[in-house]
């Protein structure tokens, strides 16, 4: 029996740029207009966080509900999101997503990168 959506698979999510709080991670603070690493208050809601490294990286991400990019939009960063997957490619800069349940998948088919949930940095 699949499970029901947790209440957050609503497409793009955008942050409220007023409200957003600075991203820290590994002591370095991205403080950006919209970025937050803050979950909604649902349990199952998280916040995974991409960062590029200066070289084009492809990645995969894949969540138990569901996952949507936030504060963009995907079809103009050329990224796939399709309920409970997203893929494409980073190189500078960084990327989030918002999960609803768990975190199944990160893995990055080239490149490399770093990822983040809910600010504890992830072992890939």
């Amino acid at each position: 029996m699949a499970r029901e959506p947790s209440g957050c698979d609503d497409g793009m999510t955008r942050t409220n740029p007023e409200t957003a709080t600075p991203l820290t991670l590994d002591n370095v603070t991205l403080s950006v207009p919209g970025l937050s690493n803050v979950p909604e208050d649902d349990a199952d809601t998280h916040v995974l966080t991409i960062l590029g490294q200066g070289e084009p990286a492809s990645f995969e991400v894949a969540a138990s509900d569901s996952i949507a990019l936030m504060n963009r939009n995907p079809a103009e960063e050329a990224i796939t999101v399709a309920h409970n997957v997203a893929e494409g490619t980073l190189d500078t800069g960084f990327m989030q997503f918002r999960v609803c349940g768990d975190l199944e998948d990160v893995r990055f088919l080239s490149g490399s990168g770093i990822a983040y949930l809910d600010n504890e940095r992830l072992d890939l």
